[in-house]
């Protein structure tokens, strides 16, 4: 059965899936080669239809720890939905293809799990609910003669828009078109598929993937070496170690007896429920302070972040 053949080369780390109805897939170096590669081609036809039928049936996994910890903190923010968004806004100049634009976004959430998932909230914990096909359209504003005062708000609409964690998606795109050489590309995720990081990553590739189009050429893009369905499993079965029994028990047994507040000398009443308004502080380091910085971050493994 196709069925059993499929589940083989999950098996192999060999992840299948549809990009504009043709089939594509990731795999280890090596693995899909000889037979197996001439089993792939073989059975290629009913492999699309299999996967074709399975669009209403989503891929049902274990949340990562990490998700599960977010997810937590969002039930407590019901009355700032925009907190945990990533967005980032793009300047696009030239005139911009639209169809492209989105073929090139779908072909993108086409090839990474993490963008067609949901969250679903089981009695035996947090689940990920990964749609086998998920498409989107770009939600184009025609605002060429509009003021600024306009495109700002257009912009924060499209960007802190609340999602639903449920029922997805958890991505958006919008599109502003300033005139006809520029336009605001807007790309909206929930902090539970993505990071800042991520976000940057997700840009490039949708950027090289509509040069491909364009090009009638194919996108250069790096290898999937596992999904993220794949990462998630394996981080919750860290989770069983020893290891992590014992890294528990240290940070508990450390952090024993801190306070609940940290008590700092501040400028104004402490609120009595957040309200997540943070404000800015802006410095200037100078060129030798961040040389320096760099140098320790290398040194010990971090990121300045951490710093």
């Amino acid at each position: 059965m196709i069925q059993s053949f499929i589940a083989e080369l999950g098996e192999l780390s060999v992840r299948l899936w549809l990009e504009d109805g043709q089939l594509r897939f990731s795999a280890p170096k090596g693995v899909v080669q000889g037979e197996l590669r001439d089993q792939m081609v073989a059975q290629k036809a009913d492999i699309i239809a299999y996967l074709d039928n399975q669009d209403a049936a989503p891929e049902i996994v274990p949340a990562a720890p990490m998700q599960e910890m977010l997810w937590s903190l969002c039930q407590q923010a019901n009355d700032w939905p925009g907190l945990y968004i990533e967005s980032r806004q793009v300047t696009l100049n030239g005139k911009i293809d639209v169809n492209v634009l989105e073929r090139a976004i779908n072909a993108t959430i086409s090839r990474h799990d993490a963008l067609r998932t949901s969250f679903l909230a089981e009695p035996d914990g947090l689940k990920l609910g990964i749609a086998r096909q998920l498409r989107i359209e770009i939600e184009q504003h025609d605002l060429i003669g509009g003021d600024t005062r306009q495109i700002e708000k257009t912009v924060r609409q499209l960007s802190w828009h609340s999602f639903d964690l449920e029922n997805g998606p958890l991505i958006r795109i919008g599109l502003i078109i300033e005139s006809e050489t520029r336009s605001i590309l807007i790309l909206s995720q929930h902090h539970l598929i993505t990071d800042r990081w991520s976000a940057g990553l997700l840009i490039n590739e949708i950027s090289e993937r509509y040069d491909a189009i364009l090009r009638n050429r194919s996108p250069k893009l790096p290898v999937l070496r596992s999904s993220y369905a794949e990462y998630a499993k394996a981080q919750r079965a860290a989770l069983d170690t020893s290891r992590h029994a014992e890294n528990s028990a240290y940070w508990r047994n450390l952090l024993a007896g801190i306070p609940d507040q940290l008590v700092l000398p501040y400028d104004r009443p402490y609120p009595a429920k957040p309200d997540y308004r943070g404000g800015r502080s802006t410095h200037t380091a100078a060129p030798s302070i961040l040389q320096a910085l760099a140098i320790y971050c290398r040194v010990q493994n971090l990121t300045p972040f951490m710093v």
